[in-house]
């Protein structure tokens, strides 16, 4: 995949933005609409940052803007962190600036009431109608870390600082995808692209799971989702990303009739088919994961080791009982264990420390 193949995405705007503007800034690093700015300028972000504030000269040492017009030049991206009654305003204003990626970081809408599902529904048409993409609403943000543009308001970010890597996440829960990347960054594994997608009025994980599979930053992606409106998108995403060589590894939340329900009032998402979800990946090559430890095992053996060429392990342990385990392991995740030549056992035995006790 070329890089001009790659920068042609619909999403590409978002994680690789020269500028953009906080509507909704504040002074505040603590606030909601200061950290963004505070993260960014934290991580040395090079691209132009322009606050929006109506009632301050300077936001964090930076000239504040009143109004998205008052900017000189072109805006790559936008950022909305008001009072969701306030964001179609706000969104009217970036259409105005001629800004085609914005990410609604405000809350109060689908998740919350039927009223806001309204506001949610008045945000989309009016994207649609003029050609922006939105990602949210209540999303977390974006954080593309060798480009340093954190444009996020997680409190992950105030004690962790991810180093650049090729794992890259994609989550519809806020909170879910900061724990899962500052466990990442706990291990010491390096990271490329963080993201999620909140309500997913407009962009979901299944197309963040698309663009990462051609993102040459990407060389493994995690990503969780609580619905899926297209399996057969999904499919296809999973099935790009196994023609790049690029692993998969999903969570499902909401697989119980309880967490179905809680999904529902969290991102206001239909969980879907459990089973449907598990045919999916196996047809498609991705694993499933059913923790965050999982999630983060796979993804840095895959980081660490060559990829295997098929589904066949051989098992080599210093206790029977364990190599029975291994074995029922394999059987179940659908790994063969071919029986071992004796020719492979001599070679195996000349580069085990003590082939006394060592079982094949």
């Amino acid at each position: 995949m070329t890089s001009a193949t790659m920068n042609s995405h619909s999403l590409n705007q978002f994680f690789n933005p020269r500028s953009v503007a906080i509507i909704g800034a504040s002074s505040d690093p603590a606030k909601l609409g200061g950290r963004p700015i505070r993260f960014l300028l934290e991580a040395g972000y090079e691209g132009d940052i322009y606050p929006i504030n109506r009632r301050a000269e300077t936001v964090q040492g930076l000239k504040a803007y009143a109004c998205l017009a008052d900017i000189p030049g072109d805006v790559d991206q936008a950022l909305i962190i008001v009072p969701a009654s306030a964001a179609l305003d706000a969104l009217q204003d970036c259409i105005a600036k001629n800004i085609k990626a914005v990410q609604v970081l405000s809350s109060g809408f689908s998740e919350e009431s039927a009223h806001g599902l309204v506001r949610q529904n008045q945000l989309v048409d009016l994207a649609k109608r003029h050609g922006v993409r939105l990602l949210g609403p209540n999303c977390l943000g974006i954080v593309s870390v060798r480009n340093r543009y954190f444009a996020t308001f997680s409190t992950a970010l105030e004690a962790l600082t991810p180093s650049p890597g090729g794992i890259s996440f994609a989550t519809q829960s806020g909170a879910f995808g900061s724990c899962a990347y500052a466990q990442a960054i706990q291990r010491g594994l390096g990271i490329a692209r963080i993201v999620a997608t909140g309500n997913e009025a407009d962009i979901d994980v299944t197309e963040c799971i698309d663009f990462l599979a051609s993102d040459t930053q990407t060389k493994v992606i995690c990503a969780a989702i609580e619905g899926c409106r297209d399996g057969n998108r999904l499919r296809a995403a999973l099935l790009k990303a196994a023609a790049a060589g690029k692993p998969v590894v999903l969570m499902k939340v909401g697989s119980s009739v309880t967490g179905q329900q809680a999904v529902a009032t969290h991102t206001g998402a239909i969980a879907g088919n459990d089973r449907i979800f598990d045919v999916v990946c196996q047809e498609c090559g991705a694993w499933r994961a059913y923790s965050i430890e999982e999630m983060l095992d796979i993804a840095y053996v895959c980081t660490q080791l060559p990829l295997p060429a098929n589904d066949c392990a051989s098992i080599i342990t210093v206790s029977g009982g364990i190599g029975v385990l291994m074995a029922d392991d394999a059987e179940r995740y659908g790994v063969k264990v071919p029986a071992v030549s004796e020719h492979l056992q001599q070679q195996a035995r000349k580069v085990v420390p003590s082939s006394r006790g060592c079982r094949i």
